[in-house]
C-alpha cells in the first residue's frame, strides 16, 4: 500500500495535465459555430504569426470530418435569415470563414470545400485586394498575396459570400468616429461596386468592436459582425458582435472536436 502514492501521483499530475490543456470538462454550447481562419499554408518561414496558418492537409481532415459528423455549411445570409425567422437552418450548421483575403481560399481551400459540398465566406481587405498583407509590415512580417477582384469573382460563382474586413486592416479602436467610417462604408461599397452585391457582414479587424464600432458598422449598412470572441452564436445574440472560434496551426484533432463543441479547446 505504501507504494500507491508512487504509482498514482504520476498519473495524477498527467491527468491534471490533460484537464488543464483540453476542456472536455466544459459544457457543451448551443448555437453555431463560426470557425476562423487566415491562411493555409505549410510555409512558416519568417513569420511570428505561425497559428494563423493552418496546413492544406490539417484543414482538408477538418473538413472531412465536418462533413462525416453530419454538418453543413451557412453562410452570413442563410444565418440571418434564419435570425430574422425567414428561413430555417441546417441540423447542424456550421459557417467557415477565412479573414485577410489570401490567395489560398481559391488554390486550396475552394477544390476542398466543394468536394464536400461546402461553401465559405472570406472577409476581404479591400484597399489591397490583388495585393498583399501590408498591415503586417511593421511586424516584420512576410509578404503573403491577396485575392485579386476576378479571383473573388471566382469564389462567389463557387457559391462562396464574400464580407468586408475593412478598407486597410486597420486597428478601429485606435480611429476616431470618421475614421472608423471611411473604413466600413469604404470597404463596403468597393465590394459592392467590384462584384455586384453589397456584403452583409464585416469582420472587425484584430476582433476589436466596441459598442461604437458596432453602431458604425450597422450604420454603414451591414447586417452581421463577426468579432474573435469565443463560442457560438444563438438567435438571441446581438448580431453585430457574433462569436468565431479561431483554428490554429498546432490543433489536433481532438483540439478541433472540443472547439466545434464548447467553443475552445484550451482555458
Amino acid at each position: 500500500m505504501a507504494f500507491w502514492p508512487f504509482i498514482l501521483a504520476p498519473a495524477l499530475l498527467a491527468g491534471g495535465a490533460f484537464a488543464a490543456r483540453f476542456t472536455f470538462w466544459r459544457p457543451s454550447l448551443p448555437g453555431v459555430p463560426a470557425l476562423m481562419y487566415h491562411y493555409l499554408s505549410d510555409d512558416t518561414a519568417g513569420t511570428g504569426l505561425k497559428k494563423l496558418r493552418v496546413k492544406p492537409a490539417a484543414f482538408a481532415r477538418q473538413m472531412a470530418a465536418l462533413k462525416r459528423q453530419g454538418y453543413e455549411t451557412v453562410g452570413p445570409r442563410g444565418y440571418l435569415e434564419a435570425a430574422l425567422g425567414r428561413g430555417r437552418l441546417p441540423e447542424r450548421p456550421v459557417l467557415i470563414t477565412f479573414d485577410d483575403g489570401g490567395c489560398d481560399c481559391l488554390t486550396r481551400a475552394r477544390d476542398v470545400l466543394a468536394g464536400l459540398g461546402f461553401t465559405a465566406t472570406v472577409f476581404l481587405v479591400t484597399d489591397h485586394v490583388g495585393g498583399a498583407n501590408a498591415w503586417d509590415r511593421a511586424k516584420g512580417e512576410p509578404e503573403l498575396a491577396l485575392l485579386s477582384w476576378a479571383e473573388a469573382g471566382e469564389l462567389v460563382r463557387a457559391g462562396w459570400e464574400i464580407g468586408s474586413h475593412t478598407r486597410t486592416h486597420a486597428d478601429l479602436a485606435r480611429l476616431d468616429a470618421v475614421g472608423v467610417a471611411s473604413e466600413l462604408a469604404g470597404s463596403r461599397q468597393a465590394i459592392e461596386a467590384a462584384l455586384g452585391v453589397a456584403p452583409l457582414a464585416v469582420s472587425y479587424p484584430y476582433g476589436h468592436a466596441s459598442e461604437a464600432v458596432r453602431a458604425a458598422a450597422a450604420a454603414a449598412g451591414y447586417r452581421l459582425g463577426f468579432t474573435t470572441d469565443a463560442g457560438k452564436n444563438t438567435p438571441g445574440d446581438d448580431p453585430m458582435a457574433l462569436k468565431r472560434i479561431i483554428v490554429k496551426r498546432k490543433d489536433t484533432a481532438l483540439d478541433f472536436a472540443l472547439k466545434l463543441s464548447k467553443g475552445r479547446s484550451t482555458l
